[in-house]
């Protein structure tokens, strides 16, 4: 795992076992922070929503899934549902089968043959293949709140300690090349190419990152949560 963005040593990328405590990330200048976003971040005042974007070929899971917990979310032919375990089925309910047996889980992305979601415990982020009794892979990244899949690219929020601000990542779905996006800012909104949250300080003020461009705009004076 390389981390960019972000004061950390290298660690090369395996797929277990879980790490025992949280690697030390610290978000640094390059990162765009949220409290001063002009400094590290390009800045817009254009609020227009870009309805000529493509519509990305793989969104992980809807916005207003993810801020409920994600404990559903469905392909072209089976429906997947946390139950004390990830379980799937027709859409229909008939067929039912269980893919995975762990509990305290949330966030669940579909991505091709895969489920990516957070384990609770450690805030870890974990994938595991659409399969009748399949195991969990480890993508070494712990402390995760919120997980939304976009094409390529895994975003989720992470504070490094409790009761810390939390800071938004990239990386690949692999869990490869970590990127610090921004930092103080809160849950994660996706919407096709964009994603939502409020900036802590800005108090909680609505915010939007553009996935393509990378810029940011404030969408609203509003004190808003997403």
């Amino acid at each position: 795992m390389v981390f960019s963005g972000c004061e950390s040593p290298t660690i090369m990328y395996t797929p277990t076992p879980i790490p025992e405590s949280t690697p030390n990330v610290t978000p640094s200048i390059t990162a765009k922070s949220s409290n001063n976003l002009s400094a590290g971040a390009e800045v817009t005042d254009d609020k227009e929503y870009n309805y000529n974007y493509p519509v990305p070929d793989i969104i992980g899971n809807t916005g207003a899934n993810i801020n409920n917990g994600g404990i559903c979310v469905y392909d072209d032919n089976r429906v997947y549902y946390i139950d004390q375990g990830i379980y799937s089925m027709t859409t229909d309910g008939l067929d039912v089968v269980q893919i995975l047996d762990m509990q305290y889980i949330s966030c669940l992305n579909s991505v091709g043959d895969y489920l990516y979601f957070i384990s609770n415990h450690d805030g870890g982020i974990y994938r595991v293949r659409k399969e009748e009794n399949a195991q969990a892979e480890s993508l070494l990244i712990v402390g995760a709140k919120s997980l939304v899949v976009i094409d390529d690219s895994l975003y989720y929020s992470s504070s490094e300690h409790e009761n810390t601000t939390n800071m938004i990542y990239r990386t690949q779905v692999g869990g490869t090349n970590q990127e610090c996006l921004f930092f103080n800012a809160n849950q994660l909104y996706p919407d096709n190419n964009y994603i939502y949250f409020d900036n802590v300080n800005d108090e909680n003020k609505l915010y939007r990152f553009d996935t393509i461009s990378g810029e940011i705009v404030k969408i609203t004076d509003d004190k808003a949560s997403v």
